[in-house]
């Protein structure tokens, strides 16, 4: 493949985002294409169109998720969805096989106005176009209003501003 500008893996999933702003997902899991999460696909294919950014991330609880911010800086995401870490507000399960984790096979929307996101096992975090901080799933960073022990499953926003933030991880 040419003209790669960035690449992202997951597991068993590699999520190659090409200078065209199109992602390309090649392997086995959530690719985000809709197929069963068991299937191996050694051929690229291409997930989304407009796409700045993407996020794949690995969790200890036995799947992966990915989040993408397209060029209308919305957020979307696919895969993984224990705790709710997608995003979504829910935590359904998209396959018809019987499993214990909820999943998304296709991309879903889930904010606007995103700069950057991070993820870690079971909760992700957001930076907004104007500064802004959300936390959503289990844990990170929405523990700062007091938000310790069930999940939330939409991003929450903290109530604290961030300027001039120029990278953030999460662990």
């Amino acid at each position: 493949m040419t003209d790669v500008a960035y690449v992202s893996s997951s597991e068993y999933a590699t999520y190659i985002l090409k200078r065209d702003h199109t992602l390309w997902a090649v392997g086995s899991g959530d690719l985000g294409d809709g197929g069963v999460a068991a299937y191996y696909n050694p051929t690229p294919r291409k997930i989304l169109e407009h796409v700045k950014t993407v996020s794949a991330h690995r969790s200890a609880t036995d799947g992966s998720f990915v989040h993408v911010i397209l060029g209308d800086d919305s957020l979307w995401g696919w895969g993984l969805n224990h705790y709710g870490v997608l995003g979504n507000g829910e935590t359904s399960n998209d396959y018809t096989h019987s499993s214990s984790l909820a999943h998304k096979a296709t991309p879903v929307r889930i904010a606007g106005n995103v700069r950057m996101v991070v993820q870690s096992d079971t909760s992700v975090s957001s930076l907004g176009t104007d500064g802004s901080l959300s936390g959503w799933g289990l844990g990170g960073l929405y523990t700062l209003i007091g938000q310790t022990v069930n999940p939330m499953t939409s991003p929450t926003t903290l109530g604290l501003k961030a300027h001039r933030v120029a990278h953030t991880t999460a662990g």
